[in-house]
């Protein structure tokens, strides 16, 4: 931290004379050169320090503690927009209006009595200009300032956390099963109904956190060895490593994962260094209590607004709502941006990744309070989270085909019923919930095409169903093995015609292409959809249909 003299440095006089004034020194020197050693000693001074301390309003003291908080620096446009304005004064206008005597903010009190500085410091994320207590202050001021440590927030009241949301782990099953879809290439809309119950903002922040963590490949497949090993991690350990490479990710960008708002491409935010930021505040919030998130939120928007704009730009930033043209600029709009992403990170990814749990005040309502989850000292710590449950139950297969998982199966066993099969839906809920599953032509052909025989499926099933197989579904698997598809259901309208000429008449007519297959002297099948058709058809002939359907 730069010291007295530094700040006093290249000052003129007046100045001098002004700083020496608020310490109740006389200062007679003749110029600048000669004066400022002098003042410098005196400031230095413990019994000068103490005394001058203590003369000063409650206001400019409480300025020393917030710098105090943030290990005696804060930058400089954070800094006046909470604790007023200095203004700037050539010296012929600060003589004349002697700001020193007459301030408009405890900013200025301090200045005047060079208590505070002005410096860039060049510290990560970019070297910028901050307000600071110089050196040789900094011991004094520890020792002297008796303020109340100020809180980030409060304790949520009992009625803030009437309805809990506990942290899961769910979220290494949802990973499961997106990267077997990724794995057999389904469309998002061919496996909803196992998404069913997944959180809103879930879905694109899993995918980022896939690649953040090495499982997913630049085309969006899953990486063979590291896929393997998270799927046969334990449930702890497969929890840890997503927690891990969720703090460490220079990638996932949070702040583009808000929902409803909208960023501009050209906006160069620093996601790495604000998720940093905000884990280090939030290490300052009591771990043994429910924690008010709104107020939380608000000790952020006080304390450490700038917690992902180092550089305060307010100013330049594209932002607007997904709904609304307005520009969300201008520090006006910190909590409609800045808060709006602080509540997705807390009740969004460290949530799901298990860090916390959540309550609301009413059943489904807005998240109003937060506490750290029995797992959340070992995930911050970066270790495998303990307790969680074995995956050592067994499958079953039921009317005949269908595939039923449980939760806590292996993972890898169901990565791998998922790859032959189509997907049906979940059932139940926490532990018991139960992946359901099953076998068809086109599943195992699509499986074929990934390498795979049918006879590792039956193989699969037999060694890990609780009962044995239903025999007419192994050998249903042997058979198309062997022979493919042998059996198929198709959707059919037929049309008797009980007068051979009505029914070459048809076939000759212009609705020729709409007969399927004639099966019978009397009987053609149709297309499904071409009923309509063929009835005009058949009056522009001089039959009437009668409909049986």
């Amino acid at each position: 931290m730069p010291k007295i003299n530094q700040v006093l440095q290249g000052n003129d006089l007046a100045f001098l004379r002004m700083v020496a004034n608020g310490w109740e020194y006389d200062l007679t020197a003749p110029d600048a050169y000669t004066a400022q050693p002098l003042l410098v000693a005196y400031m230095r001074a413990p019994e000068n320090i103490r005394r001058v301390f203590g003369s000063l309003p409650e206001e400019a003291r409480a300025v020393i503690q917030s710098l105090l908080e943030h290990e005696g620096r804060i930058p400089w446009g954070q800094f006046t927009r909470q604790h007023g304005e200095l203004r700037s004064m050539g010296p012929g206008k600060r003589d004349r209006e002697r700001p020193d005597l007459h301030p408009v903010s405890p900013v200025e009190i301090l200045w005047y009595h060079a208590m505070i500085g002005k410096a860039f410091f060049d510290l990560p994320p970019e070297a910028q200009e901050f307000a600071f207590i110089p050196e040789e202050l900094l011991d004094p001021f520890s020792e002297l300032c008796d303020l109340p440590t100020r809180q980030w927030g409060r304790p949520a009241t009992p009625g803030e956390t009437a309805h809990l949301l506990p942290a899961s782990d769910a979220i290494i099953d949802r990973a499961s099963s997106l990267l077997a879809a990724a794995r057999i290439g389904l469309e998002m809309n061919a496996w909803k109904h196992f998404r069913e119950d997944w959180p809103k903002g879930l879905t694109p922040f899993l995918r980022d956190l896939l690649y953040a963590a090495y499982l997913l490949d630049e085309q969006s497949l899953p990486m063979p060895e590291n896929t393997r090993d998270f799927l046969v991690h334990s449930r702890g350990e497969a929890l840890g490593l997503l927690a891990k490479r969720w703090m460490h990710s220079r990638s996932i960008n949070e702040f583009r994962l808000v929902p409803d708002l909208a960023i501009a491409e050209s906006v160069d935010n620093n996601p790495h260094g604000t998720r940093q930021k905000v884990l280090e505040i939030l290490s300052q919030v009591p771990g043994d209590r429910w924690w008010n998130l709104n107020s939380f939120i608000e000790a952020v928007h006080e304390r450490e607004p700038d917690f992902q704009r180092p550089g305060g730009n307010y100013d330049t930033w594209f932002i607007r709502e997904t709904d609304s043209t307005e520009v969300l600029s201008g520090f006006a709009s910190w909590h409609r941006v800045d808060g709006r992403l602080l509540r997705y990170l807390i009740t969004g990814p460290m949530h799901w990744l298990g860090f916390f749990d959540l309550a609301s005040d009413t059943p489904g309502g807005m998240v109003t309070a937060f506490r750290y989850s029995p797992w959340a000292l070992e995930l911050f710590s970066e270790n495998a989270p303990k307790g969680l449950p074995e995956e050592d139950r067994k499958l079953s297969v039921r009317d005949q085909t269908l595939i039923c998982v449980p939760v806590l199966a292996p993972r890898w066993l169901r990565y791998q019923v998922a790859r032959f099969t189509d997907w049906v839906q979940i059932t139940g809920a926490g532990d018991e919930r139960e992946y359901q599953f099953r076998a068809s032509p086109n599943s195992l052909k699509r499986a074929h095409a990934q390498g795979l025989k049918t006879s590792q499926l039956g193989t699969l099933l037999e060694r890990w169903s609780e009962t044995p197989l239903p025999e007419g579904f192994a050998r249903a698997l042997e058979n198309w093995e062997q022979n493919g598809v042998q059996v198929s259901l198709q959707p059919a309208l037929l049309v008797r015609i009980h007068h051979p000429e009505a029914l070459e008449a048809l076939k000759k007519s212009t609705a020729a292409h709409l007969i399927l297959e004639q099966l019978n002297d009397t009987t053609l099948r149709i297309h499904p959809n071409a009923e309509s058709e063929v009835i005009s058809t058949l009056a522009r002939l001089g039959y009437l249909v009668q409909k049986e359907l």
